[in-house]
């Protein structure tokens, strides 16, 4: 029990390392800062950990505890419950689904996967740069004082 807590631990700090390596060759490859391709990248280096993880802890709670890692550094990036609900949300769905699977059933454990990552995708864009938000959302987002006043922007932005 011990040795599958501190397997499932050291495995999200792992996975959200890869998310970081990610998000840095996906800003290498694209410099506007909209980050579109670091969850691409996120996902091939982080896959092959996500992956081990359910070989080695094939137990409910270790993809939801990679979700409350992911959630927990959004919420504290200043995302708001708006980020960390779905991590928890997306955590729980992803580890049910590979439980369906028992764990062994490749295509579950795939799309367990993608549900882990969409959760990343939606979020992980306005990580290193908040103003990409701005620059790409639409014109009534761009209006709105709930931006301005989240992230600090004046009429400049």
């Amino acid at each position: 029990m011990k040795k599958n807590i501190l397997t499932t631990l050291v495995a999200a700090l792992v996975y959200f390392l890869c998310i970081g390596v990610g998000v840095l060759l996906g800003n290498l490859v694209d410099h506007t800062g909209n980050m579109f391709y670091a969850p691409a990248f996120s996902a091939l280096v982080g896959g092959s950990v996500y992956m081990i993880l359910l070989a080695k802890v094939p137990r409910f709670g270790a993809i939801t505890s990679i979700g409350l890692v992911i959630a927990l550094f959004f919420l504290g990036s200043k995302h708001g419950a708006g980020a960390f609900l779905p991590g928890i949300i997306c955590g729980l769905a992803a580890d049910g689904i590979a439980h369906l699977g028992h764990y062994k059933d490749k295509v579950k454990n795939l799309l367990s996967f993608l549900v882990c990552l969409w959760y990343y995708r939606s979020h992980s864009t306005h990580v290193v740069d908040p103003s990409s938000l701005y620059r790409n959302s639409s014109r009534s987002w761009k209006i709105s004082g709930l931006y301005r006043s989240h992230y600090g922007c004046t009429e400049s932005c």
